[in-house]
């Protein structure tokens, strides 16, 4: 067996070597934040996986051990997004499709896992208390694995500094009804419920703290008078769950939806059927959904702590009918303050969050800022674009960049994130392992992972290196803030050693790790 550690912020691969081996480690975290790296085992004999980690001696921390899975990328990203052939996407992809890559953490029991094949690989996780005190601490992980062992030595820094409360706005959307179907549970059943909390878990441990709330768990009916009855049982049931579990804020779904993306008339769905936004039909529906939504969220002191979308992704030909709409939803959510991913910044007056592409904005940056100057507030999101160079979360771009996203948060000061993902697999159609690129349209397929950031497991969920990436940059952006407050100049010169752009960032591991260092013992 050969073995060595690794960075957490670099793929791993199946047919990864250990080129020179390294049997220690040195980590920094500051307190209430997390660390971790990857141990690479290869010439494995068959037999059994068992992870043994030791929290260091007299430090106030806990330690997980995961077993990484590979996951099947089918191909690579295009240059703007979606998909492409090699010749297209080897100036910018890490390999040629299809390929396999570690990706979703299993975690490691006491009694430990059969070994899958001859290369294995670990992910270590550590959090360090908040009432951690300061210094260095020795810690090991002793991996057995048929009937081979080996020893890692590691030591961890903890810091002076402590993580500050969560300021930066992350939200992932999620879909309950994959939740249920990837398990073979009953929606809104028990088991479904206890389910839902598990995956809320995984968010809170990527510090999403903006939850979205979709109009599936608002039951809509129709009474004999031709009126509208909304039934709220689970929207408030799982709103209470969330906000238990550490979210913060209510983020309201699209009103309004369009047949495809390139359509410019919006429709909404009622329960008499699908019909045109702007038809009297529509108005009396969305009039009743908004004004049970109002009273709701005030019946339960909630209305302040929520955000509204009114229909996803509006562009040019759409902006004039959206203007409209947005009207028609400040009109019932007065104060409510509105947000929508958007193709277009003509669109003044009529959203109060704004949230472009990364690429968009970058390119747009001019007229982005000019509406924050107005007093809007800007965040930014990625989904199946954009691909290339700039900064995204998939399997076939460098690790790192998933955790650059949030880099990209300080340097342009967008106070938030959002992604479409978190488990929009289709179950029936896709397996989230083997089918990371599932077809989007006749001749389109969803770039690699964009529609899942967690996988799910026989009797649960489990996160991935994405994941951890995410977790690990939204505590970046946490410190750069927080250094930024004494030290503007040192906290920008650290950033911009690592992120310059979107489209160009350090994708070194090695640097990352050195400007990390510098990060966490820089803050006080």
């Amino acid at each position: 067996m050969a073995f060595t550690t690794v960075s957490m912020n670099t793929w791993l691969y199946p047919d990864s070597k250990v080129e020179s081996e390294q049997h220690t480690i040195k980590l920094n975290a500051v307190r209430g934040g997390s660390a971790g790296f990857q141990i690479l085992c290869t010439d494995l004999k068959a037999g059994r996986l068992n992870v043994t980690a030791t929290a260091p001696d007299g430090a106030q921390c806990t330690v997980e051990v995961y077993r990484e899975l590979s996951v099947r990328v089918e191909k690579n990203t295009g240059p703007k997004g979606f998909t492409a052939d090699w010749e297209i996407a080897k100036e910018y992809s890490t390999r040629e499709a299809p390929f396999r890559v570690y990706d979703a953490l299993e975690p490691v029991p006491e009694s430990g896992l059969d070994i899958l094949d001859g290369t294995q690989a670990v992910y270590v996780a550590l959090t360090v208390a908040r009432d951690c005190v300061p210094g260095k601490y020795a810690g090991k992980v002793c991996v057995e694995a048929g009937g081979q062992s080996m020893t890692v030595e590691y030591e961890l820094c903890a810091a002076e500094a402590e993580l500050p409360a969560e300021s930066l706005n992350v939200t992932l959307w999620y879909s309950v009804g994959s939740m249920a179907a990837a398990h073979g549970l009953e929606k809104w059943s028990e088991a479904h419920w206890n389910m839902i909390r598990e995956y809320g878990k995984l968010m809170r441990r990527m510090h999403q703290n903006v939850f979205w709330i979709t109009w599936d768990t608002v039951e809509a009916s129709v009474r004999e008078d031709g009126s509208y009855a909304f039934d709220f049982t689970n929207c408030e049931r799982l709103i209470k769950l969330f906000f238990d579990m550490g979210f913060t804020t209510i983020e309201g779904a699209p009103i309004y939806g369009r047949d495809n993306w390139d359509a410019a008339e919006f429709k909404v769905n009622t329960p008499k059927g699908r019909v045109l936004a702007l038809s009297r039909e529509s108005y009396e529906y969305v009039t009743a959904l908004l004004t049970a939504w109002h009273d709701f969220l005030k019946e339960h002191g909630w209305y302040e702590h929520t955000i509204q979308h009114v229909g996803d992704e509006p562009h040019e030909r759409a902006a004039a009918e959206y203007r409209i709409l947005s009207g028609i939803v400040r009109k019932y959510m007065p104060g409510v303050k509105l947000i929508d991913a958007i193709e277009t910044y003509e669109l003044e007056g009529s959203m109060d969050i704004w949230v472009p592409k990364n690429d968009y904005y970058q390119k747009n940056r001019t007229e982005m800022e000019r509406l924050r100057r107005l007093g809007d507030e800007v965040w930014f999101y990625t989904c199946c674009k954009p691909g290339g160079h700039f900064c995204n979360r998939l399997l076939d771009m460098p690790l790192i960049r998933t955790r650059m996203l949030f880099w990209g948060n300080f340097k342009y000061d967008l106070t938030g994130y959002l992604h479409w993902g978190l488990n929009h697999w289709n179950i029936e159609k896709q397996n989230p392992y083997e089918d990371t690129c599932p077809q989007s349209g006749p001749t389109t397929w969803w770039p690699s992972g964009d529609t899942h950031i967690v996988y799910p497991l026989s009797g649960g969920v489990i996160g991935s290196m994405r994941a951890e990436m995410t977790r690990g940059g939204t505590e970046d952006y946490e410190l750069l803030k927080l250094l930024s407050k004494t030290q503007p100049e040192r906290a920008k010169a650290i950033c911009d050693r690592m992120f310059r752009a979107f489209d160009d960032c350090d994708n070194s591991a090695a640097d990352f790790d050195a400007a990390h260092d510098e990060l966490v013992m820089s803050v006080k």
